[in-house]
């Protein structure tokens, strides 16, 4: 929750901060959903001017503005994170002296993908020495959703000397295969650059980036940390993805049996863990929880509970 974005984010805080007593006041972020973007003000607030590009802006608006940001909806483009990301780089490269930009995804230029991965990586690092304290070894395999990549990095870079241990990324597979519908970068995508990096994109023949889809706001982007690339082209993780339908099913199913509302992100890590048990029982598996659901609800009302309000 709060308290872990909190720890992930203190870092780029204290540079922040450094930038703001330079008087370098203006702190520019992209943000879509999620409580690390909350964090961000929450630590900051109270000493530097915190200006925030955030799509769709309807996402913890309300908390953004009472911890002290200036909230820019992002009305160009297809209004999500890509086009978020858009103008907060133009806003930076505009007065490059008087900003610092900050990301919470392991995309865009150096050195942004690796600062996000290695602070990420508490995750990773945590859960492994957990399960060998309570699991008695390491998992067979690890699952995490992937959208631009930073929860999934996290999780996986500590296991990456491992094996043994299966990685598997789980993407957003939409409405279907088709461009357009949906957000599986990774498994139906081709390289590119996109916002300063080299990576895998959801692009047309002409190389022109196209709208995705998803039912998750926060795996709705059109390229992928270039990390993630690098591991796929090298064979030690595996992509798939899950839809729309199957990532709510599992999310439904997480919140009947354990009593946990999860991400709608996180639940599409669910459906493949949940796929790859059915054919290794017995098998040790790690999920990556990667975000709480409350934020989900405006659209868990307009898909799992529509009729029954």
């Amino acid at each position: 929750g709060w308290l872990s974005g909190w720890l992930m984010v203190l870092p780029n805080m204290v540079l922040a901060f450094y930038y703001a007593w330079r008087k370098q006041p203006e702190v520019v972020y992209t943000s879509q959903v999620g409580d690390a973007h909350v964090s961000i003000p929450l630590c900051l607030g109270i000493f530097a001017l915190y200006h925030t590009m955030a799509m769709p802006a309807f996402f913890q608006t309300a908390m953004f503005l009472l911890l002290g940001a200036t909230v820019v909806p992002v009305t160009g483009g297809d209004q999500t994170l890509r086009a978020a990301i858009d103008e907060a780089l133009r806003d930076w490269v505009s007065d490059p002296n008087g900003t610092y930009y900050l990301i919470g995804s392991a995309i865009g230029p150096h050195p942004y993908p690796y600062m996000v991965r290695e602070l990420q990586s508490v995750i990773g690092r945590e859960s492994r020495a957990q399960m060998i304290r309570q699991a008695g070894g390491l998992p067979n395999a690890v699952f995490a959703c992937v959208g631009g990549g930073s929860n999934s990095i996290g999780m996986f870079h500590p296991f990456i000397g491992d094996r043994d241990v299966q990685l598997i990324g789980v993407e957003a597979g939409g409405r279907g295969p088709a461009l357009g519908d949906n957000s599986a970068t990774l498994t139906l995508g081709r390289p590119g650059v996109l916002q300063g990096c080299y990576s895998m994109l959801l692009q047309d023949e002409n190389g022109q980036i196209q709208e995705t889809h998803s039912v998750s706001a926060g795996l709705d982007y059109p390229g992928v940390a270039p990390e993630h690339a690098l591991l796929l082209s090298a064979g030690r993780v595996s992509y798939e993805y899950a839809t729309d339908d199957e990532a709510l099913e599992s999310l439904a199913e997480c919140c009947e049996a354990e009593g946990i509302l999860a991400a709608i992100e996180s639940a599409h890590a669910f459906t493949g863990a949940r796929k790859w048990a059915a054919g290794n029982k017995g098998a040790k598996l790690l999920i990556c929880l990667s975000g709480r659901g409350d934020k989900d609800m405006p659209t868990l009302q307009r898909t799992l509970l529509k009729g029954k309000l």
